[in-house]
């Protein structure tokens, strides 16, 4: 690039800007030259420092195992891996099939809910510093999901195993055909049939009409 500057008097100053685009980061040392008639041509430069403006996200499952009814809980972290101080960055929820959003969790209280379900960050993060908050989902069916978010370009997920709790109960009569005053006997039995352990299952006799209960053997 060159310019043509007109005659100018003696003391007299004149000048222009010239932008650049800069398209990677780094110490940049700009040499310009002039000439004019009866003089040695002259130089001067400066140095431009580029700075690198940069961050990862990170979604993180703190329930990566839970029983369909439960609560899932992400954090989601973010890092300023660049050289300049980051602000109004923008989370979102860009995939959460089979999960139902119920509220987040911003202990610091510098992430604004917008009216989507995005959150931006009301501050600055500067260079290596972190920052983040919870998101908090209901569960309403069992299988295996995976929560996505995203910011600009950048995108981070994890996954949630919702496993399903269920058990069938069968009663047995161990004695179809009994004489009157005998002993009529039955097996009760529990079958886990869901994908997590039980506990407390409680079985209770309904109805037994012409029977009298005598005892129970386990």
């Amino acid at each position: 690039y060159s310019k043509y500057i007109h005659k100018k008097t003696e003391g007299e100053y004149s000048g222009f800007f010239i932008t650049f685009i800069t398209t990677t980061n780094g110490n940049f040392t700009n040499i310009v030259t002039a000439k004019a008639n009866g003089t040695d041509n002259k130089s001067s430069n400066d140095t431009v420092k580029v700075h690198k403006g940069d961050y990862i996200i990170e979604k993180i499952s703190l329930t990566p195992n839970v029983v369909v009814g439960s609560q899932a809980i992400f954090e989601i972290v973010i890092h300023n891996v660049g050289e300049t101080d980051l602000d109004n960055i923008t989370i979102t929820e860009l995939s959460y099939d089979g999960l139902l959003y119920d509220s987040f969790i911003d202990y610091l209280g510098i992430w604004i809910k917008n009216s989507d379900l995005s959150w931006t960050l009301n501050g600055t993060l500067v260079p290596g510093e972190y920052s983040g908050f919870f998101v908090v989902f209901n569960t309403t069916t069992n299988g295996t999901f995976v929560n996505v978010i995203s910011s600009g370009n950048k995108t981070s997920n994890d996954t949630v195993n919702v496993l399903k709790q269920d058990y069938v109960i069968e009663k047995i009569s161990l004695t179809p055909n009994v004489v009157m005053g005998s002993q009529a006997i039955f097996e009760i039995v529990v079958h886990n049939i869901g994908e997590v352990d039980l506990s407390n299952i409680t079985i209770s006799e309904v109805s037994y009409d012409g029977l009298v209960f005598s005892h129970y053997i386990d």
